[in-house]
């Protein structure tokens, strides 16, 4: 549909108006054996929409047949008539009726279609009435459709001769009232007919059913070799001399800008997890911001840009800048030409730095979960192989698997019990930082060596796990049920530093967004952060990849 000069009596047999809505084409092609009446019904009420801003003379009907191919529209359509606005007959709905029946309508004229010259190819006029160069082309309705205009008393001669030039203007009013009506209905049926589309498609994911690819099965296969291999390369990598050369470089160039300024390294490089690949992650502390979270993002972009000036300079050997300002933390990505390494900087509070002192400690507790976390880490880039998926599914994410897992069969201890209880704890923002470091034996733990049992019972944990009923919660080491979250003073004991959190939140719509996310289709708590949901990103088609993956890795594990 589109107002234009479009000559109408060549145009307009037929309720054309379903050719113009891409989504619902692709509903069509998609479906046409199958589509079903809630569908039809929508595709009918469109049309009737349409047909009343036709009368209206708000819009003008366009035939364009360049907007699909003519075969696939026959092959795929549903075997329908529709009436033909000029002699009232039932054609049938096929692109080859359609233009036989344009050439031998009675009540056309029987006239022949061309292109009007100087239009688009889709255009089109009749020989007999040829648009006249310099003048615009008639734009006349069909007789039905006149001839309803004048019953209604709708047409232009009687309006002007009849009504007062108020009343005309309040009709002008309406009419542009009930056209905006029209729209916001139109949007709403494609907004329901867009979202039955992508039911269809999360249902047909669903049934969707993924093979280990070669990848995947040579870590299964090669599950000891993986694990020696990660393991060492996660511990030569984890105190590289580098990293002091990059953070005093660093501390150097922004102490003029910023005179007490520290940077601190944390991330998978320095939990024992990290890969020659694998970014170099730096919280830079410009104005004592570890304790004191940052949590205005204005600010954040003031100092990425600030940073990324200074680190700009002829002589300072950074470069390749992406700032990151609209993540839930901002972050400036950056390449260190000298030593070779992409590097993530962040600028809002120490507590990624004792996150990453945390994992840390609970790897080297329990030997096995350093094995286990680096086999998974290189299982789960076998499946989620493309950028996208891996930026999904972070590493942080499946580490919190790990060490959930092994929570649940009492290997590690539940984060709650190593908190400071006693005297006063350490503050990062409004979360707990502080946490004892105990050894197996004061915390009654046997020492694990079975790598191989722990992978398998792994996969078949998560491949069965209620995602739906519960939040995967590394605080309190179990699974906790989601509509708890609800009513945060229904929480455990344990969960005290999140209900102080909602008590100190006024109650509206935006302040609801910093409460944990528990309505995502996977829900692990951040074990310190407890208002962080870091598997928030995962969304249905990853979640039935991840576990129906883990169902056959399990499997072929078990029997290998």
């Amino acid at each position: 549909m589109q107002n234009d000069n479009t000559h109408l009596p060549a145009l307009g047999h037929f309720n054309m108006e379903l050719f113009y809505f891409s989504s619902i084409l692709e509903i069509f092609q998609e479906n046409a054996f199958q589509i079903d009446q809630t569908t039809v019904n929508y595709l009918m009420k469109i049309v009737k929409i349409v047909n009343d801003l036709v009368k209206k003379k708000e819009i003008v009907r366009v035939y364009q047949p360049q907007a699909f191919d003519p075969e696939d529209f026959e092959r795929f359509t549903l075997q329908r008539t529709l009436r033909c606005h000029s002699c009232n007959r039932n054609v049938p709905f096929l692109w080859s009726n359609f233009q036989e029946h344009m050439r031998v309508c009675p009540a056309a004229g029987n006239q022949e279609i061309q292109p009007i010259p100087g239009t688009s190819k889709g255009t089109t006029t009749t020989k007999n009435n040829p648009p006249q160069k310099g003048k615009e082309a008639p734009r006349e309705l069909p007789k039905d459709l006149k001839e309803e205009e004048e019953e209604d008393g709708t047409s232009s001669d009687d309006s002007s001769s009849g009504e007062s030039s108020e009343e005309e203007g309040n009709k002008k009013k309406q009419r542009k009232f009930d056209l905006k009506a029209k729209k916001r209905e139109l949007k709403e049926l494609k907004e329901l007919i867009k979202r039955k589309k992508r039911e269809r498609k999360t249902e047909k994911q669903l049934k969707q059913d993924f093979t280990l690819k070669k990848n995947t099965t040579m870590v299964l296969m090669m599950w000891d070799e993986t694990i020696n291999q990660n393991v060492a390369i996660g511990e030569k990598i984890m105190n590289l001399p580098i990293y002091k050369n990059i953070t005093d470089d660093l501390e150097k160039n922004l102490r003029p800008e910023f005179p007490d300024v520290k940077v601190y390294i944390f991330g998978s490089r320095k939990t024992g997890l990290g890969t020659y690949t694998g970014d170099l992650d730096l919280f830079i502390d410009v104005k004592n911001y570890y304790n004191f979270p940052l949590k205005d993002k204005e600010e954040s972009v003031r100092i990425i840009d600030k940073v990324r000036a200074v680190l700009s300079k002829p002589n300072v050997p950074w470069g390749k800048f992406v700032s990151i300002t609209h993540a839930r933390t901002p972050i400036l990505k950056c390449f260190n030409r000298e030593y070779k390494i992409s590097c993530d900087l962040s600028f809002c509070n120490g507590l990624s730095h004792i996150n990453t002192a945390l994992i840390r400690y609970l790897l080297t507790l329990q030997p096995d979960c350093h094995r286990v976390a680096c086999f998974i880490k290189a299982w789960y880039k076998s499946i989620f192989f493309s950028r996208q998926e891996a930026n999904k599914v972070s590493s942080y994410m499946i580490t919190l698997l790990v060490i959930f897992y092994m929570q649940t069969i009492k290997l590690l201890p539940p984060i709650y019990q190593l908190h400071n209880t006693t005297g006063k704890p350490l503050m990062i923002g409004d979360w707990q930082g502080d946490f004892a470091k105990p050894s197996l034996a004061e915390l009654n733990i046997g020492v694990s060596n079975n790598p191989k049992k722990i992978l398998v019972g792994f996969f078949q944990y998560y491949s069965s796990f209620d995602y739906k009923t519960y939040v995967i919660c590394p605080l309190l080491g179990y699974p906790i049920e989601r509509q708890l979250f609800d009513t945060p003073e229904l929480l455990p004991d344990e969960m005290i530093r999140y209900k102080e959190f909602v008590q100190k939140l006024t109650p509206c719509p935006e302040n609801s967004k910093e409460l944990l996310a528990t309505d995502t289709t996977i829900c692990v708590q951040d074990p310190l952060e407890l208002c962080h949901n870091v598997a928030k990103g995962v969304h249905l088609p990853l979640f039935v990849k991840f576990t129906k993956l883990c169902k056959k890795s399990g499997d072929y594990l078990m029997n290998f």
